[in-house]
């Protein structure tokens, strides 16, 4: 009984996969699909790494509200001579403006001054986000001029936000 038991199985069993097979078309199809589609792949990367090698050039300019928190020295060259302004806008965490020790002379500690920003081309292949660049704390990073234009308005506070603009082309 256990013998017609196991030949039943192994009959069914063999039945079975041989029903798993496919037809030659279909795995030719299946080949020629992938084949499109790595073609496909091929020429999509050499479209983004053509992209990416093409810079685009981007001018950053606007002015925003800042309160100077603490005047610190620049440790780069010197470490005596303040270079560097840590400033914070209305309810941000605080960032630093490389201001140099021309500029450093016009600010105080507590108070709150509109800074200007010089007019400053950048290279938007550099940066995946342009609106990244719109805030004032990566400025540093981005080697971006800041000027001191006047104090600001005891109203203004700074309540308002930067009012940059990023002009691409």
């Amino acid at each position: 009984m256990k013998r017609i038991l196991a030949i039943a199985l192994t009959v069914l069993m063999t039945a079975a996969l041989m029903g798993c097979g496919g037809t030659a078309e279909a795995d030719s199809a299946i080949l020629e699909q992938n084949k499109a589609l790595l073609a496909e792949n091929e020429q999509l990367k050499a479209q983004l790494q053509q992209t990416e090698q093409t810079p685009q050039k981007a001018t950053i300019r606007g002015s925003f509200v800042a309160t100077v928190r603490q005047l610190l020295p620049d440790y780069v060259m010197d470490d005596t001579t303040p270079a560097v302004a840590l400033v914070t806008q209305f309810q941000d965490t605080p960032f630093t403006v490389q201001l140099g020790p021309d500029l450093i002379k016009q600010v105080e500690e507590g108070k709150a001054y509109t800074f200007t920003i010089q007019d400053t081309e950048v290279d938007l292949t550099q940066y995946p986000n342009p609106d990244f660049m719109l805030d004032p704390a990566v400025f540093m990073a981005m080697n971006i001029k800041i000027k001191v234009s006047e104090i600001a308005p005891a109203e203004s506070a700074g309540l308002e936000g930067p009012e940059l603009e990023l002009s691409i082309g």
